[in-house]
């Protein structure tokens, strides 16, 4: 999560957050964890800079 709100990382962190998720191999070990870390920036008030926020490609 610290990761996450580093700038110029935000982009990153969402797309290994993804990657993990969408893991077969991990046996849905990862399920859930870009919510868990969404609810977790949220509430510490972090927004990614406008840049970063733009969707994954």
């Amino acid at each position: 999560m610290t990761l996450a709100m580093t700038p110029g990382w935000w982009q990153y962190s969402r797309a290994q957050a993804a990657k993990l998720e969408a893991d077969q191999d991990a046996a849905g070990a990862w399920a859930g964890m870009r919510e868990a870390v969404r609810e977790q920036l949220k509430a510490k008030g972090f927004k990614p800079s406008p840049e970063e926020a733009k969707p994954l490609d």
